[in-house]
């Protein structure tokens, strides 16, 4: 079934006390959380095979009683009892039922946050108060192509691409063995026109990519996907993909290395990045000696693992094979995990989807992903490109299947990023959001590639 706007009226939500476990903070006072209804929530089964799966209403979006008067200290008391609870096995949230049960996604509208710092400590409220396997941790990013800027105890700046500027739809961190568990946006001001988060579930997006091109999900499940990321040696101004090779963020020495790069030659920087490639790869389990032992064979895209390719100017061509679908932690069904949908975009948006992929207009390059070649194949190539097609088939479900998600002045968007792609459209006037990208330790562990 297609999906529809959704009609039904607003129904009562069980409180944050009534839905928390027992060892989790009560909400403060009577606060509850109210269900709403918009025109851009969608109403769709996440596998259309199954004839006995109910349709879910995604997102879903949640109102606090009192609105007009809640302050922001009364929220961050109300949403305590939604977070995980310590442990050092996973344990399933509240917040995580809600999500599961939505598609993997909750808006949080006429919230009291005005500022970084109000969105802060809500999402720390949603963590978990303890530092465990089972509660929210601090993203630390590593390669880093976009540019962010800290605001706030874990939140950024969203991408600071330019507001013409689209970006197409993706896992976050879906082109990387390193990417976070749940990712929340908020709004401090809102746009005058577009500036939408379109988001579509991945569970979703495999059962229809399977049922109309199945050869392409095959190869994904068989081979996995190759990106090609270009990191520029300097910042980027009004870039979708500017960040600098050598920031700490990037490929760049951490502050925990304790490096003075301008006291390194051209040859030390350069292996400096090319090992902090390395450990990225094995993030994802390259090089490991057991592969076999882990119930399958892992594909080409494991065999391969990461290489690069220095350019002229000093930058740097990254080649990060990846899974491409894997098991959702708590559903248990294949998501389309990837960033696939966006770097298609590009690639199509500036005229580069045929090879060397360089726009002379941007001076950057925008290849579209690839499918890794088995260790074995005799061709001498190391990736094999993906028939246009079949990306615009999955352009085109991708745009069918998403909610596009309008702001208002101190909304929150929290998604499950294992389970949902999220993406941007342009706009008008002051729109700002702000990011926080968080790793449940114990929910990770449980998001398994695909194996052939």
């Amino acid at each position: 079934m297609a999906p529809v706007a959704v009609t039904n009226d607003s129904t009562l939500v069980p409180t944050a006390k009534q839905v928390a476990s027992s060892s989790a903070v009560e909400a403060a006072g009577d606060t509850a959380f109210v269900e709403a209804s918009h025109p851009y929530q969608r109403r769709l089964k996440l596998t259309e095979s199954n004839p006995n799966e109910p349709e879910v209403t995604f997102p879903l979006i949640l109102k606090p009683t009192h609105a007009s008067d809640l302050t922001t200290s009364q929220l961050v008391e109300a949403v305590k009892p939604l977070a995980p609870t310590p442990s050092s096995s996973y344990t399933l949230s509240p917040l995580q039922q809600l999500m599961d049960a939505h598609g993997g996604a909750v808006h949080f509208k006429s919230l009291p946050i005005r500022t970084a710092d109000d969105f802060s400590r809500f999402m720390h409220a949603l963590a978990g108060n303890a530092s465990s396997p089972n509660t929210w941790q601090y993203h630390v990013d590593k390669g880093l192509m976009v540019i962010r800027h800290a605001m706030a105890p874990n939140v950024a700046t969203a991408n600071e691409g330019p507001p013409h500027q689209s970006i197409g739809s993706h896992n976050e961190y879906g082109l990387s063995t390193h990417y976070p568990s749940v990712i929340a946006f908020c709004c401090l001001s809102p746009p005058d026109t577009g500036g939408q988060t379109p988001i579509v579930n991945s569970i979703a997006l495999y059962d229809r990519l399977k049922a109309t091109v199945p050869t392409y999900v095959e190869k994904i499940q068989r081979r996995g996907l190759t990106f090609v990321i270009h990191h520029p040696v300097a910042k980027v101004k009004d870039s979708v993909q500017g960040n600098s090779l050598y920031n700490a963020d990037s490929f760049g020495p951490t502050p925990d290395e304790k490096v003075d790069l301008d006291s390194l030659s051209e040859e030390q920087k350069r292996a400096l990045v090319e090992e902090h490639i390395l450990d990225l790869a094995r993030e994802g389990g390259w090089g490991s000696p057991d592969d076999g032992q882990q119930g399958g064979k892992l594909g080409a895209w494991h065999e391969r693992g990461f290489s690069w390719t220095w350019l002229p100017d000093g930058s740097i061509n990254v080649f990060q094979r990846v899974p491409g679908i894997r098991i959702h932690p708590t559903l248990g069904k294949p998501a389309y995990f990837n960033n696939v949908g966006n770097r298609y975009s590009y690639s199509k948006e500036h005229g580069c989807l045929q090879p060397p992929h360089y726009s002379e207009v941007k001076k950057d390059f925008f290849p579209p992903p690839s499918f890794p070649l088995p260790l074995e194949d005799e061709s001498g190539a190391e990736d094999e490109p993906i028939p246009l097609d079949e990306m615009e088939e999955a352009l085109r479900w991708t745009e069918k299947l998403q909610a596009h998600v309008e702001w208002e002045l101190g909304d929150v968007l929290v998604i499950d990023n294992l389970a949902v792609q999220h993406a941007r459209t342009p706009w008008t006037g002051p729109r700002k959001l702000v990011a926080s990208l968080w790793d449940q330790p114990s929910y990770l562990a449980k998001h398994a590639p695909v194996r052939t």
